[in-house]
């Protein structure tokens, strides 16, 4: 364990099954923080969270939709009753599927791609943030440039991280001024 910057540092992740979210908990564990991993793949965040006890790290599996409201509050309560405290948030669920919104049949889709990617985020972030002052603790949002940059289809997906980059930048002014 050669950087130390986040030992024993609580630290959420959700979307911890794979990509990102996997690599990062990898990479914390490897410096000894203490684990939340949340995702809906529970079979993934099994694996995810033995291989980070192997590299050091402390971990507890919180199954979590970040889309569903009650959930999301369930994640924060839980580490909390763990830990005793949150460090850092990191908003990293996501997912999305290229589609033209002119050829949607219906919108369920669109919505739950809204829900997931922007909510998600919104919602854990609502829970987290009283004991993230507290500990004057960190906040991340994983985004996509396609939050900036408009694309070829009109789908959720862009509008999701759009609406997600605008919400976390009005939310560091606000907390940082």
């Amino acid at each position: 364990m050669k950087n130390q910057k986040f030992l024993e540092n609580v630290i959420i992740i959700t979307g911890a099954s794979s990509g990102i979210g996997q690599h990062l908990a990898l990479r914390f564990a490897e410096q000894g923080a203490w684990l939340a991993l949340a995702a809906r793949n529970v079979e993934h965040l099994e694996e995810v969270s033995k291989i980070c006890q192997q590299l050091g790290g402390k971990v507890i599996v919180i199954p979590t939709d970040v889309a569903e409201k009650s959930q999301c509050q369930n994640l924060i309560e839980h580490t909390v009753e763990k830990y005793g405290r949150i460090d850092t948030l990191i908003n990293n669920a996501g997912f999305g599927i290229a589609s033209r919104f002119d050829e949607l049949n219906e919108l369920s889709l669109f919505e739950r791609i809204i829900q997931v990617n922007f909510f998600g985020s919104v919602y854990c972030t609502h829970y987290a943030l009283p004991y993230l002052k507290k500990t004057h603790g960190r906040l991340a949002a994983i985004s996509s440039i396609r939050g900036k940059l408009p694309s070829a289809t009109a789908d959720g997906y862009g509008a999701s991280k759009h609406a997600m980059a605008e919400f976390f930048a009005s939310l560091r002014n606000t907390l940082i001024g």
